[in-house]
């Protein structure tokens, strides 16, 4: 307790659990985002080849090896970066916020983030196309950003919830 500064310990410990929560919002983002974004895309594409047709036991191997492709190749190319920015501020706002709105800002957050990356990207190394800047790869990134976003800070919030109550 200090008797100099009334209620400074409270403001450190308050300080202190929000910088956690970023943190560890980041970290969650960082590498959960990228894979759940990795096995929803190929579960996607799976659907659509089947419903057009295409026999499934070949299909299965086919997606199942782009798993790790994509998870791998995600990080290769970035896209961990707007995932790290994302998780930081969900975490930052999981605390204050209801656990519906911090859902469906941190889609916000990502898609904006998504956006930003790839339009940076793009921009710095000179591979915008005069009709659309974001475009390739980057259009697949951006779809993929809301649900992951959504499942994760749902899931964020409910742990960081459940610490604050353990530590009240």
């Amino acid at each position: 307790m200090n008797l100099l500064r009334p209620g400074a310990d409270e403001r450190a410990s308050t300080k202190t659990h929000k910088l956690r929560a970023a943190a560890y919002g980041a970290f969650v983002f960082t590498f959960a985002g990228p894979l759940i974004a990795a096995v929803l895309c190929p579960a996607l594409m799976f659907g659509v080849w089947v419903s057009e047709g295409t026999p499934a036991r070949e299909l299965v191997g086919v997606c199942l090896g782009m798993v790790p492709l994509l998870y791998f190749g995600s990080f290769m190319l970035l896209y961990f970066i707007p995932a790290l920015v994302s998780g930081a501020l969900v975490g930052l706002i999981a605390s204050r916020w209801s656990r519906h709105a911090t859902a469906w800002s941190s889609v916000a957050i990502g898609v904006c983030a998504a956006t930003v990356h790839s339009e940076l990207r793009t921009t710095l190394l000179g591979m915008a196309e005069p009709d659309s800047p974001i475009a390739g790869i980057d259009v697949i990134a951006l779809i993929n950003v809301p649900v992951p976003a959504w499942l994760l800070a749902w899931w964020l919030h409910g742990r960081l919830h459940a610490r604050l109550q353990r530590s009240a």
